[in-house]
């Protein structure tokens, strides 16, 4: 698998794949940067000496670099100049400059995630697979040697992949690795995909398997309506007429373009079914940032990315968590059915939240209904009108179309009865199910698991 060589910006920012030169470069490659970014300064540091850059983007200064000369010196002495004046420092790690803050706070947050990939048979390191932590911006590619390191925030319940398109993919909770700096991860060769029979249908039938698949899984919302699939080539369907279900599967990794929000998401899919107008799809996304034309768009998709966690299942959870439901706009009611004519309990003084230590946990019966102050969007409104249209006259439709409040009802999905919760996160993501408005909404709406809204 040939490796990438174009410039990604991210939470972590990867730049360039060739080896790492720290010797002085020749006088013709001599360059001077006036008045630029320091994302910027980083990005041409990155072509001249052929390297990698990772790091959080939210610990640069915003402020520009006067001048500043590249080339014709090692690369130590060229970042000591662009870093050590800004109280940032950094570390050079297989063909990588890992750039972390000076305080103590944030250098403790973020942790270097480093090893190596290689064949479970051969023993022989894998260069190109693509190792992240799912549902994060953290990662890289391993190198020829099979090498990979990165930054990361970590947490227990974060789950690290190896991704390669030849081979079975490798997930594994980080609570379970004993040792984040000498990671060691062996990949099985997928022979079946290998010695797989071809079957070829008609280019009709897979653009229409491909149109069910983009609504089910990206979603019908306004931000799925800028999202693209660059590689739909890689996706494979699967059709069975006895059980009238739609699978997909992919070998690679299925990369879309979410233009709405700013990102490109590079997903490894689990899971797909499709069956009676139901979906279920389980995926491992990686995330990317655009790269912004210019600073009007960056501030769109920063203002788009708080709209889209504004009465998300994660801001309920988190004003839930810090007793701020009314102040964030949230009202909770018990129900018994999923239908819209379903009768609101009130809590009164019950609790839906026990502290225990470093945990909370989240216990109801039925179902809770949570209602947030702004509006559905129009295109719910319709799903929900056609899916209920069997109800003559419910209380939901009655309701006036254009200012109905964003209505979702979880469920508990535990056999323990209840949810953990843990620094104001959900601790296993798959103990609550989503119906109504958040069960509609599907993939490009999702954000990553460490985004923090604007204040």
């Amino acid at each position: 698998m040939e490796i990438p060589v174009k410039m990604r910006i991210l939470i972590i920012i990867l730049i360039g794949i060739l080896p790492l030169c720290v010797s002085a470069q020749n006088e013709s490659n001599i360059r001077t940067l006036e008045n630029v970014t320091l994302t910027a300064a980083i990005k041409e540091i990155s072509k001249s000496y052929q390297v990698d850059f990772s790091y959080n983007p939210k610990i640069l200064p915003q402020t520009n670099i006067s001048s500043i000369q590249i080339g014709g010196k090692p690369i130590e002495v060229v970042l000591n100049q662009l870093l050590n004046p800004r109280q940032l420092k950094f570390k050079i790690e297989n063909n990588t400059v890992l750039i972390y803050a000076s305080e103590v706070k944030t250098a403790k947050s973020y942790r270097f995630i480093k090893g190596t990939v290689v064949d479970k048979n051969t023993k022989e390191p894998i260069p190109g697979v693509n190792v992240f932590i799912s549902n994060t911006f953290n990662g890289a590619s391993t190198d020829i040697n099979g090498k990979f390191a990165f930054q990361a925030l970590v947490e227990d319940n974060f789950e690290l992949v190896a991704s390669h398109v030849s081979y079975h993919p490798y997930l594994i909770y980080l609570k379970s690795i004993s040792n984040l700096n000498k990671i060691e991860i062996e990949l099985k060769e997928n022979v079946s995909e290998l010695n797989e029979v071809v079957v070829t249908f008609s280019n009709k039938e897979w653009e229409e398997q491909l149109k069910i698949f983009t609504k089910e899984f990206i979603g019908t919302t306004r931000n799925a309506a800028k999202c693209k699939i660059l590689n739909p080539e890689v996706i494979n369907f699967d059709f069975d007429e006895e059980t009238n279900s739609l699978t997909a599967s992919a070998n690679e990794l299925i990369v879309v373009e979410n233009e709405s929000l700013g990102y490109q998401v590079s997903h490894l899919l689990v899971l797909f079914e499709y069956k009676n107008d139901q979906v279920k799809y389980v995926t491992k996304p990686k995330y990317d940032y655009l790269e912004h034309k210019n600073r009007i768009q960056e501030r769109r998709w920063e203002r788009k990315r708080d709209e889209a966690y504004k009465g998300s299942l994660d801001h309920f959870i988190h004003s839930l968590a810090n007793n701020k439901l009314k102040e964030d706009g949230f009202e909770i009611s018990l129900v018994n059915t999923l239908e819209p004519d379903r009768l609101r309990l009130p809590l009164r003084k019950r609790k839906l939240i026990v502290d225990y230590d470093s945990i909370k946990i989240l216990e109801f019966d039925n179902y809770l209904e949570v209602r947030y102050k702004e509006w559905e969007e129009s295109s719910y409104r319709n799903h929900i009108d056609r899916e209920f249209r069997h109800i003559v006259k419910s209380s939901y439709q009655r309701e006036n179309a254009i200012t109905r409040p964003q209505t979702s009802i979880l469920e508990i999905n535990s056999r323990l009865g209840y949810v953990v919760i843990k620094d104001n996160k959900v601790l296993d993501p798959t103990s609550l199910i989503q119906h109504g408005y958040w069960g509609w909404k599907r993939s490009a709406d999702i954000l990553p698991l460490n985004y923090e809204p604007n204040d």
